[in-house]
């Protein structure tokens, strides 16, 4: 059965990002001559339990508890040579209401998965979602528009807590993905089905994505008669992630990825270098998956998965090379141990990326 959906408008909640458990806040205000143009940054930043951090629905706006002013596109315009920034703002005349307006949509993996958490996209452009800013600015990290990726997205979904759930939260432990909280009653903003449509008739993110795959709506409604379903992503905490289930933490493989493709200087490891080399194959893997059709009923589950691996380490292989050509200068002999340590480093870890992410 189909929970029954209430009116969110006027509840009050925490909205969480999936990626280290921080929470939006609202920023001091910007003063300014007149309050048409007065604002205020929102920032993502552990929780301080305070009504800056409170965010309520009203008319499919995002209001927050601190100031009453609403969540709105800065300036209005979208922007990708530079941050498009979340700001709060007074509210807008109905002409240019889009910009404050939002939706909510749940995030499926290519292969119908439901991933943690929950899009949160403008009305003003429907494939761009809320993300995070990547650089840190005068200390602050800020609440950003952004278009919506197909992997790799663990800053653009959310969780909406309630504050009865947030007092209860506590940092993800890894290898452990229960919950101890029980499901909130509260839903979507008024108007918002959860469905594939958004309020205004709109296609939502799952429509957009091109990983989406004629299981999701079957996914979707077992999980619904399930009474699993949180409307509009207004889900409890939950302790783990996707990732941190087995082996090594997502984040261990992104920052060894991101200091040997794009920082300076020799990696200080064979096992840095695989698992950089790992990274890299899985996210070669995955966007080249998604260009290609869902695999059939017909096909052996455990033979597709065979072949799956050896591809994977097929590819690592030859990143490895690749990696260790461009970083070593030693003499032939420790060349060739270097690259086959790396080799085996990197088979391993490219099989446990595949086994413990949501797409394998």
């Amino acid at each position: 059965m189909v929970p029954t959906l209430t009116k969110l408008d006027g509840d009050w909640f925490y909205i969480r990002t999936v990626s280290n458990g921080n929470v939006a806040s609202a920023g001091p205000i910007i003063a300014a001559n007149d309050v048409e143009t007065t604002r205020s940054e929102i920032r993502v930043e552990p929780p301080k339990y305070d009504d800056s951090e409170l965010w309520c629905w009203k008319d499919r706006m995002l209001v927050n508890k601190s100031n009453g002013m609403v969540m709105s596109i800065r300036k209005g315009r979208l922007r990708l040579i530079e941050d498009t920034e979340i700001c709060l703002y007074p509210k807008k005349s109905d002409e240019y209401i889009s910009q404050q307006q939002w939706g909510v949509q749940h995030d499926d993996c290519p292969f119908g998965k439901r991933l943690e958490g929950c899009l949160l996209y403008s009305f003003h452009s429907n494939d761009w979602v809320f993300d995070i800013q990547t650089h840190v600015v005068n200390g602050d990290t800020k609440l950003i528009l952004f278009p919506y990726k197909t992997i790799d997205n663990d800053t653009q979904r959310w969780e909406l807590v309630s504050p009865a759930d947030i007092l209860q939260y506590s940092r993800p432990s890894s290898g452990s993905l229960s919950s101890s909280f029980s499901p909130v009653s509260l839903s979507s903003p008024t108007g918002f089905q959860s469905n594939s449509v958004s309020a205004f008739g709109s296609p939502t993110i799952g429509d957009l994505s091109p990983s989406t795959s004629s299981s999701s709506s079957q996914i979707m409604s077992q999980e619904l008669n399930g009474s699993m379903e949180f409307a509009c992503g207004l889900s409890p905490s939950k302790r783990g992630s996707q990732s941190s289930a087995t082996g090594l933490p997502l984040e261990t493989y992104r920052e060894n990825h991101q200091a040997v493709y794009h920082g300076n200087g020799v990696p200080s490891s064979d096992k840095i270098l695989a698992m950089a080399a790992a990274y890299q194959t899985w996210l070669d893997w995955s966007q080249d998956k998604q260009s290609q059709s869902s695999p059939t009923e017909l096909q052996n589950q455990r033979a597709r998965h065979e072949k799956t691996r050896a591809r994977l380490q097929s590819m690592a292989r030859t990143e490895v090379i690749k990696l260790v050509n461009a970083n070593t200068t030693s003499t032939s002999n420790n060349h060739s141990a270097h690259r086959d340590n790396t080799i085996s480093l990197t088979n391993r870890f490219i099989t446990q990326l595949y086994e413990q992410m949501p797409m394998a």
